[in-house]
């Protein structure tokens, strides 16, 4: 095996053993990415507080959340209007 100088890279024994990983690159925006994390993460913290999240906002893969609002989506499409599941009770 052959190491670039002083990088730490190792050369596979295959030249043609890497491409199966470029298969599963992701080609899109890392914009949209970013975007489909954070949109999940708000999701599950709002559910997790009482609103109404449809399981569809969850279990939605990324290349849906490309296919819904585009590879640059707009943050005001992004927008997520949830009511909770019952009226708050008050402390006090």
């Amino acid at each position: 095996m052959a190491t670039r100088a002083g990088l730490g890279y190792v050369s596979p024994p295959n030249p043609n053993a890497n491409t199966c990983i470029l298969n599963k690159a992701d080609t899109g925006s890392p914009a949209s990415h970013r975007y489909f994390l954070a949109r999940r993460t708000v999701c599950e913290m709002l559910r997790d507080r009482g609103c109404v999240i449809d399981d569809s906002e969850l279990t939605r893969s990324l290349s849906e959340f490309r296919s819904v609002f585009g590879d640059q989506p707009d943050p005001e499409t992004l927008r997520i209007c949830a009511p909770l599941v019952s009226k708050p009770f008050k402390k006090g």
